[in-house]
């Protein structure tokens, strides 16, 4: 959510309350330049804008539909070009903008497996079946839900509806915990387990939705705050040796983590400004929208869920294979952002384009080599240390080379979305999902797993590549 850019007159001017009707430009772009107000008066170049409307939720497709410029850098030229700069700004402290929204990324990947210390006790309370469940409903449904959600929210946001937006989250909220309850009620009667299975499941569904929120309102922090309950009990419970009389503790932990989340997601989506006339302007086509990526959430779960739900309570080495990636996922998002750029800074110092596409090859490079690196020195540490413990084994090994493919695939899923290749995307994982299926009937399921990840970057990779140099994509 953008920052509120209100402007406060000196004590010494007198102010003249006028009672008619808004005399100020009500043109979309007008709108725009109020709501980013405080970029559009201090950016150094049109770079900074463009910088500041895609953080706030404005995509190339927005900027066709509502202000009829080409792209998001198309908007914050004219912005840049139109709204005047004050005369002096103030200098960057140690955690200006763009240092900041860099430990926002970096900290999201670390915000969602921090929960993971509460499974051991978990576990042991309804058991690794119901657990398992659980996990794999609630991972589903939150990974697909929560990139519907996030699009359409950011779609308000950028268009400057901002009580629209808050109404939206939490009404989506509350059907995303439901359609996990309802799911967890049927499954935990299939299988035979009881309600404490559907506790779990809605409980992690809550969690995934809480920590949606506070992402989406750049709260972060907040949500590191809330999840100390959970931490400092179940490291407790951990280091105690598990014994039985603390797990009561340990999951109590938990529960005032979920409690202190939903109470701050509430908050943050109470204090929205709101409207002096809200009227809802979300439109059928717009939900609509959402739906690509919706299905591009469900694939990208069950590609991850069918390669490690085999081996989630198995070998300590397998199921420790998949935490590289999920940790180090904002080190993904921080990179993609760096090369977008990256090379729009490059398209502006270069002449031919020839050079720009050499650039920007060089570019991709080195941020994917960059995020590559954080992902194997983590998976590198946890094999050492699981060797020193005599737990690795070839299958383990393998997983943790399967997860490092599978991390370059996000990275470059993430500028294939950003370039409108969705359909490619949707169809490489879905025909990744099914090679597996097919392998694993023939092949050991790690080496299954790693043939297919590999395979799938290489597919995502050549797209991705057919659409480099392309000036278009940075106008």
């Amino acid at each position: 959510m953008s920052q509120r850019n209100e402007y406060h007159p000196p004590p010494e001017m007198a102010v003249v309350t006028y009672i008619g009707s808004d005399r100020r430009s009500q043109t979309a772009l007008s709108q725009l330049a109020r709501q980013f107000n405080y970029v559009c008066t201090t950016a150094v170049d049109s770079l900074q804008v463009a910088a500041a409307l895609e953080s706030g939720g404005i995509t190339d497709r927005i900027a066709r539909e509502e202000y009829g410029l080409p792209d998001v850098f198309a908007v914050a030229e004219e912005l840049y070009r139109s709204v005047p700069r004050r005369l002096k700004v103030a200098a960057d402290t140690p955690f200006s903008s763009g240092r900041w929204q860099t430990l926002r990324e970096l900290s999201h990947g670390v915000l969602f497996v921090l929960p993971a210390l509460a499974y051991p006790a978990i576990s042991q309370a309804i058991g690794s079946k119901g657990l398992l469940i659980g996990l794999v409903l609630s991972t589903a449904v939150g990974w697909a839900w929560g990139l519907g959600m996030s699009w359409l929210v950011y779609r308000l946001i950028g268009r400057g509806f901002q009580e629209e937006a808050a109404r939206l989250l939490l009404r989506l909220c509350l059907i995303g915990i439901g359609i996990v309850e309802v799911g967890a009620v049927l499954l935990s009667h299939w299988w035979g387990l009881g309600p404490q299975t559907v506790a779990f499941a809605t409980a992690q569904m809550a969690y995934q939705m809480v920590a949606s929120v506070l992402i989406i309102y750049r709260l972060e922090g907040w949500l590191l705050v809330v999840l100390l309950p959970s931490i400092l009990t179940n490291v407790w419970y951990l280091a105690a040796g598990s014994p039985t009389p603390a797990q009561g503790s340990a999951i109590g932990g938990s529960l005032a983590t979920l409690a202190l989340g939903l109470t701050a997601a509430c908050y943050a989506i109470w204090t929205t400004p709101k409207a002096k006339d809200f009227s809802p302007t979300l439109a059928p086509k717009d939900y609509l929208g959402g739906l690509p990526l919706l299905v591009y959430g469900a694939l990208s779960a069950a590609l991850v869920l069918l390669g490690n739900t085999h081996y989630m309570f198995s070998n300590l080495d397998l199921s420790l294979s998949i935490m590289p990636l999920v940790v180090s996922m904002g080190v993904l998002e921080w990179q993609v952002r760096r090369f977008r750029e990256r090379s729009v800074l490059l398209l502006r110092e270069t002449q031919r384009v020839q050079e720009f596409v050499v650039g920007e090859r060089r570019v991709l490079l080195e941020t994917l080599g960059a995020a590559l690196f954080v992902v194997a020195i983590v998976s590198l540490a946890c094999a050492l240390i699981l060797s020193q413990l005599e737990q690795l084994s070839i299958q383990g090994a393998m997983m943790f080379m399967a997860h490092l493919m599978l991390a370059g695939v996000f990275y470059i899923n993430f500028i294939l979305l950003a370039r409108s290749r969705l359909w490619w995307v949707l169809g490489s994982f879905a025909g990744a999902a099914l090679l597996y299926l097919g392998l694993s009937l023939f092949l050991d399921p790690a080496l299954s797993y790693w043939i297919t990840t590999s395979l799938l970057l290489g597919v995502v990779a050549s797209v991705l590549g057919a659409s480099l140099g392309q000036i278009a994509q940075y106008r």
